[in-house]
């Protein structure tokens, strides 16, 4: 190219390239420790050119530097260090994420025999600490609720423990829930004793509900208008349960017909003395019920049973003969 004389000159300017210095992100669970080694990446670079036509380093600031506590923080590279001919640099945040850690809130599993009472003073225990923390890290109260608060009735019910009044800086909570199991009253394998038997028995612990029936049972088979001796036991897990206030009642019923049975098994052995009362005899360390039974101008057949405090049963059936 040529130029007249005087005339102007043209002017070539090559700009300095942007080149962008981002800092990196990180995430961790809260264990105590801070972030260390942090790196950037630089982007912007014309074709063929990468960091090697740069020189220096890249320094970090911000809130995030040796953070140790939950929460979202920010890093900022620090560009002032580097030099390149061609390029000049803008610092652009990266973000350092803590995640809160999950404490376990596990409510307490409690059990007992059926005594009529609710359970009380629930607890519960907290477990997932790290960095060798404990509860003096949290604060607030832990509540309950379920369907076994006050649970006074035979079941298995469950327990929440209510979290909401928990705070922590570096955790959070997730309730687990606990178990209430209150068990029946039993008869230990015993049933009616002698006239009627064992084997002519049914126990039905609670709260299932007692055959209204013959499930199969051999009839105890007995003149109409005798006394029959019903005598059982009557436990709350191992204690013999002695005091009337144990024993909800005594009941008798007519059946419709007289099916079912597998048999007749005669009683042979018929109460000649004493009342028809419910009472425990203390010499014999048992309960006594003479039943009068009602007589009869036909085969009739009746149920007759014995309900304890906690819903448990216990009861025999009886074909009634002329």
């Amino acid at each position: 190219i040529s130029y007249a004389s005087g005339a102007d000159r043209g002017k070539l300017t090559i700009e300095k390239r942007e080149l962008t210095v981002k800092a990196d992100n990180k995430s961790k669970d809260y264990d105590g420790s801070a972030f260390t080694a942090f790196t950037s990446t630089i982007t912007g670079f014309a074709s063929g050119e990468n960091d090697s036509v740069i020189s220096g380093t890249v320094t970090y600031g911000g809130s995030a530097v040796g953070a140790v506590d939950a929460g979202t923080y920010t890093i900022t590279p620090v560009v002032s260090g580097l030099s390149a001919s061609n390029y000049f640099f803008t610092a652009q945040n990266g973000t350092l994420t803590i995640n809160k850690v999950v404490l376990t809130v596990k409510a307490d599993d409690k059990s007992k025999v059926w005594d009529g009472s609710a359970f009380t003073a629930f607890t519960r225990t907290i477990t997932g600490f790290v960095n060798g923390e404990n509860e003096s890290v949290i604060s607030g109260s832990v509540t309950y609720g379920g369907s076994a608060v006050g649970a006074t009735a035979v079941g298995t019910y469950t327990i929440t423990p209510i979290v909401s009044g928990l705070s922590a800086t570096n955790y959070s909570f997730s309730p687990q829930n606990g178990t209430l199991t209150i068990a029946a009253w039993n008869a230990q394998g015993h049933g009616f004793y002698s006239p009627v038997g064992v084997p002519n028995s049914v126990f039905t612990a609670a709260p299932a509900s007692a055959p209204l029936v013959n499930p199969g049972e051999a009839w105890n088979v007995a003149k109409g208008g005798s006394t029959v001796p019903l005598k059982f036991n009557v436990f709350a897990g191992t204690v013999e349960k002695t005091s009337l206030s144990d024993i909800k009642s005594f009941q008798t019923s007519k059946l419709a017909t007289c099916s079912g049975g597998t048999g007749d098994d005669p009683v042979e052995t018929l109460a000649t003395t004493g009342g028809t009362t419910l009472r425990y005899d203390t010499t014999a360390m048992q309960w006594v019920q003479n039943w009068q039974t009602p007589k009869v101008s036909n085969d009739t057949c009746y149920r007759a049973w014995a309900t304890f405090a906690d819903g448990s049963s216990l009861e025999a059936f009886f074909k009634l003969r002329r």
